[in-house]
């Protein structure tokens, strides 16, 4: 799963679907995995340590018990099968 706080100045023109899609995509052709979630927050929602860490345990479990303030949201099991069978990128990185 991905959380990622989108920047105050980007909410109004936010194409969730593409960053989500761009999201996916890369970590596909740098790792190559697919994730089985990206969440769009917005700004302040990853809860945090005084350090400034991300508290993962914690962002699961809001976001898990639906206590973060989503903007945008894909997850695996929302996918067509279809669309899950096919691959984000091709052998070469590029998108299909």
């Amino acid at each position: 799963m991905v959380a990622q706080e989108v920047d105050r100045r980007a909410l109004r023109t936010l194409d969730g679907d593409a960053v989500i899609l761009a999201i996916r995509q890369m970590i596909a052709v740098q790792h190559g995995v697919d994730v089985f979630a990206v969440v769009l927050l917005k700004p302040g929602q990853l809860p945090k340590t005084s350090s400034g860490k991300v508290k993962r345990h914690a962002c699961r479990e809001q976001w898990l018990d639906g206590q973060l303030d989503v903007v945008g949201e894909w997850r695996r099991d929302e996918v067509d099968q279809r669309q899950a069978l096919q691959p984000l990128v091709d052998s070469e990185g590029e998108e299909p």
